[in-house]
């Protein structure tokens, strides 16, 4: 009977847990709405500030998976074919696509490993490797100093 019990309360448990996680993204999506929707110029400048960077954004990693599934698609690049063959780069190559701005490296290679075609350690390197957004800021404003963080990253993840 004591562990009827137990596994009702740990199911509770669980259930509340995930009922509060969704609780807050409910909250946070519904503040978002409510910024979005606002008049005057407060509104526009949530609004225009949103639609650029969903552009471009978008545009990035869009262009990022096209040049890596079109090389797949378009020029009959065998990627499974080569990375059975460079398994021994696996890790710098992850590095190297996780250090590109946006999300496109890394959603290359999480799709490789999910496939079975990479290791664990190259799915590590590309999302410890990964700046993400971060990397358009810095791009942009400091383009030497992306370019310096962008080796460092390369040859620190190749190293380990």
């Amino acid at each position: 009977m004591n562990a009827l019990i137990n596994a009702i309360n740990e199911k509770t448990k669980i259930i509340l847990e995930n009922d509060g996680r969704l609780l807050k993204k409910s909250f946070f999506g519904l503040l978002l709405l409510s910024l979005v929707f606002q008049g005057g110029e407060f509104g526009e400048v949530i609004r225009s500030s949103m639609i650029d960077a969903y552009i471009q954004v978008s545009v990035f990693v869009g262009f990022t998976l096209f040049v890596f599934i079109g090389l797949d698609s378009l020029t009959k690049f065998d990627v499974k074919n080569f990375l059975s063959k460079t398994q021994k780069f696996h890790v710098g190559i992850a590095a190297f696509l996780g250090a590109i701005p946006g999300c496109g490296g890394a959603i290359i290679v999480v799709t490789q490993y999910i496939q079975g075609r990479i290791s664990f350690g190259s799915l590590v390197a590309v999302l410890t490797a990964t700046m993400g957004d971060a990397a358009f800021l810095i791009l942009a404003i400091e383009p030497i100093c992306w370019s310096n963080t962008f080796n460092i990253y390369v040859v620190i993840k190749s190293i380990k």
